[in-house]
């Protein structure tokens, strides 16, 4: 009899398990319930497109002050839950496709390295990593970095590594090459000593590699050209880099804040807000205010193929401009309504996703929503006319409801 009643314990612990599973799965099938739906163009355009999001949600009243974050991705072809999220973490993403892709080919090459696409760099026969020590804590090493260069059709690996003179190395945050064999990286360093505060102030640094010599060509900062003002606290932000006429450029926004003697930060906009263009060879700026172009607020600026382009969302229309390599001329792109779905934007914020690929600019939004799950609009447009090539609706179920908030944050694009 003991032991009947043991295997009838056992039998409904597992029954009970069990049940709490199911749940858990019919829970999840319906947490993530989007439907795509294509208005109007042609969906061959979003076949490899990818959107990665997170939704939270409170899994009961019983656990008011618990959040459940909820990963998911979001395709023409299906929506589903994934595993783990890629969101940024501390400047760097999580494993991406473009990594999956270069694991999945150079698995020798791959082994043990960092996975973050800012330590890598590809050129048409050259896959080309960069160790910036993000893994050392003694900050007494950190003045060196190692470079691997693969040759994608011998697989023969060679590496090096750069010393740093006087520099204390935090890390890399982008490294870019060009077909002349030279490597641009652009690093985190401990810049130069402020009496004021007694402290070292961080600086981005970009290091010029000659890969023939495995020599540091040269090393700039573009930071150390903002002239210092009482009473006002610059930056210089990055956010792209790329060859323009061959020459390799950084493209920067930068901004004003008049601040106290606390250093505590006076009214909430910029005294001034620039787009500023750095040439690397020539050490010099271009900019533009974006104030005086009306692109305050402008939340897309990239190198794209030798050319800038800014973009801004306004209401529901979204603007493209492209600017020469002076940042002197401008011309519109596209101007459109990016809003195309059956309900209105309430008065919370708003924020589009943005990329561009294969010579089509992709706008998503809403992209984050904080007050309700709503139907998101897809816009695929044509950099070379303006012209909308593609038009499409995500549509939140009710069950979406439940999300206290949901966040699209990455766009990846299979064939990239």
């Amino acid at each position: 009899m003991d032991h009947l009643k043991r295997y009838s314990i056992i039998y409904i612990a597992f029954l009970f398990i069990s049940v709490i599973l199911i749940s858990f799965y019919v829970m999840d099938e319906e947490t993530l319930d989007f439907k795509w739906k294509t208005v109007s163009g042609d969906e061959a355009v979003m076949k490899d497109v990818t959107i990665l999001g997170d939704g939270q949600s409170s899994p009961g009243m019983a656990s008011y002050y618990s959040v459940v974050s909820e990963p998911f991705q979001l395709s023409v072809d299906e929506s589903k839950r994934i595993d783990q999220s890629r969101e940024s973490y501390y400047g760097w993403y999580y494993s991406d496709l473009q990594i999956e892709k270069y694991v999945k080919e150079y698995k020798s090459f791959m082994r043990g390295k960092n996975q973050w696409s800012e330590n890598f760099a590809e050129t048409d026969n050259q896959l080309i990593y960069v160790d910036g020590n993000e893994n050392n804590w003694d900050m007494n090493e950190q003045n060196h970095i190692g470079v691997e260069i693969l040759d994608k059709e011998t697989e023969n690996v060679s590496s090096f590594e750069l010393a740093v003179e006087d520099q204390q190395i935090y890390g890399v945050s982008s490294i870019t090459a060009d077909n002349h064999n030279k490597l641009y990286v652009q690093l985190y360093m401990e810049g130069q000593y402020d009496e004021i505060t007694d402290v070292y102030t961080d600086e981005n640094g970009i290091l010029v590699i000659d890969l023939n010599n495995q020599t540091i060509e040269d090393i700039r900062f573009p930071q150390r050209d903002m002239e210092s003002k009482e009473g006002i606290e610059p930056s210089l932000t990055y956010q792209d880099s790329g060859l323009i006429n061959g020459e390799m450029h950084y493209l920067y926004t930068y901004d004003e804040y008049k601040v106290d003697q606390n250093g505590v930060y006076v009214g909430d906009s910029p005294l001034k807000y620039e787009l500023r263009l750095y040439n690397v060879e020539q050490d010099s700026f271009q900019s533009i205010d974006l104030q005086e172009a009306n692109f305050y607020g402008g939340d897309f600026f990239r190198i794209y193929d030798g050319t800038v382009y800014a973009g801004m969302l306004q209401g529901e229309n979204y603007s493209l401009t492209k600017f020469d390599e002076n940042l002197e001329e401008q011309e519109t792109v596209f101007e459109e309504n990016v809003f195309d779905a059956e309900m209105e934007i309430g008065q919370e914020e708003v924020y589009p996703l943005t990329d561009v690929h294969n010579g089509y600019f992709y706008v998503v939004f809403p992209a984050y929503s904080t007050l309700t799950v709503a139907d998101i609009s897809i816009n695929v447009f044509d950099l070379e006319t303006g012209e909308n090539v593609y038009q499409g609706i995500i549509q939140a179920a009710e069950s979406m409801k439940q999300y206290q908030y949901f966040d699209l944050y990455q766009m990846e694009f299979e064939d990239k």
